[in-house]
Order: C-alpha cells, then structure tokens, then sequence
C-alpha cells in the first residue's frame, strides 16, 4: 500500500470526525434580540419640544414660544409628573394698550398631580387662578375621577386632558423679565401661589399660573409625539409638544 496515499486519507477522516463532534445535536438558529413596545399614548415618559400659543388674554393678543426640555412622565392610570428643571425660557409678545411687551418666563421645581384620560371626570376647582391673576391658594381641586384611564383615540384626534384630585402649585416656581419696553424682572424666582396681579397685568396677564395640568385636551401624532393644551381657567391656551424619551 501507497503510505503517501494512506495518510492523507486518515487526516481527512479525523477532520471530519471532530467537525461532527463540534455540531450541538439539535441547535437551533440564534435567538433574535426582541424591542419592547412604548406604552400606548399618552402613557410614558416625555420631554417638551417647545410650546405655541397665538392666543389672546381677554383683548390681549399673544404669541409664544419655547419652554422646551420639560420632562413629563405619565402612568396609565392618569398620575402625573412634570419637572421643569433646566427647562429654556418661554418667550412671549403681547400688546398692551397699543404697545408691544416681549419678556421671557420660565419655571422651576416638580408639579404633581392626577388626569382623568377616560374624559369622564366631571372638573370642579378650588383655589383657581382669578382673572386678574390672583391665586387664592396654593392648591387647586376637582372632582375624583369615575373611570379609568384609556388610550387616546386614532392618532391625531383630540381626547380630553381633564384634572382630578389636588394639585399642589406650591413647589413650582416662576421667574418673570420683561424685555421690551425696558428691562425689568418682574418675578424672580417666585411660587406660583405668591405671584400677584400687578406682575401679571404688568406682562400683559400672559403668565400661564397653572401649566399643563389644567383642564384642555392632548393628542398623539403616532407613539412618538404628544400635545397637551391646556385650555381651562387659570391661563392662555398653549400647546405643548412632547417626543417621548
């Protein structure tokens, strides 16, 4: 026998036999990563892209813009929190007797509260934000919810933002400039439930006292975006929009 033959033969028989070896008996095919789904809108966590709002307090023209960086988290079951920390200036243009005001506000601290997403709350509130702009307290109230929360309806629709329970504006601060006519800081730093109607009416009442949980409505523009606007007592209606997070 050829031994040059033999050996290579032998080799190749070896080979063979380790690949077979190295094959796991019934390995299937490798597992594919798998992506959870985001919570059905408007559940979740957000941060604000920017607020709009050409609007009119009483006669008052009003045009805004800005306040981006919000974060909002809402759970399914309608409890809100709303953190303002490094939140960018709002920037507001009104017209007060026949002259152009522009100043910047922006808020501070963390906003708790409760909305009914199932628009079967009946609101009623306590210490709600006068039309001058006085706040009687640092609380405001509504009925308790009689439903559970639900999803909004097909994207883009409008379903109602209605707030139950108690909302302690307390911890939420606000600071005021003006920047035309003149410079001027009409409120630094102050707690909503401190601020006054003379600093409102000197910025044209264009100061929202009870942002984003008030009584308006919110839709959703598929799972990614969110728009609140709150449109009840207590402030001009400004639409706010969130990306979820």
């Amino acid at each position: 026998m050829n031994r040059r033959v033999v050996i290579p033969t032998l080799l190749l028989t070896a080979a063979a036999g380790l690949a077979a070896c190295a094959t796991t008996p019934g390995a299937g095919p490798t597992p594919t990563a798998t992506t959870t789904a985001p919570p059905a809108c408007p559940s979740g966590t957000w941060r604000a892209t920017g607020v709009a709002a050409t609007t009119a307090v009483g006669t008052v023209p009003v045009t805004m813009q800005g306040g981006a960086d919000v974060k909002t988290t809402i759970a399914p079951g309608g409890a809100v929190t709303v953190d303002f920390t490094g939140m960018k200036p709002i920037v507001y243009t009104a017209t007060v007797a026949g002259a152009q005001v522009t100043g910047t506000f922006v808020y501070a601290g963390t906003l708790n509260g409760t909305v009914d997403l199932s628009g079967s709350a009946t609101p009623e509130t306590s210490g709600a934000v006068s039309p001058s702009g006085a706040m009687s307290s640092g609380t405001t109230s509504t009925a308790a919810p009689t439903g559970s929360a639900a999803p909004t309806g097909p994207s883009g629709s409008a379903s109602a933002w209605r707030v139950t329970g108690s909302v302690d504006w307390s911890a939420v601060t606000v600071t005021v400039k003006l920047t035309q006519p003149a410079a001027v800081t009409v409120a630094d730093n102050v707690k909503l439930s401190d601020v006054t109607p003379a600093q409102t009416s000197r910025v044209g009442n264009v100061i929202d006292l009870q942002p984003l949980l008030r009584n308006g409505d919110y839709h959703c523009d598929g799972a990614s975006t969110l728009v609140i606007t709150p449109s009840g007592s207590g402030g001009p209606t400004v639409a706010w929009t969130f990306a979820r997070v």
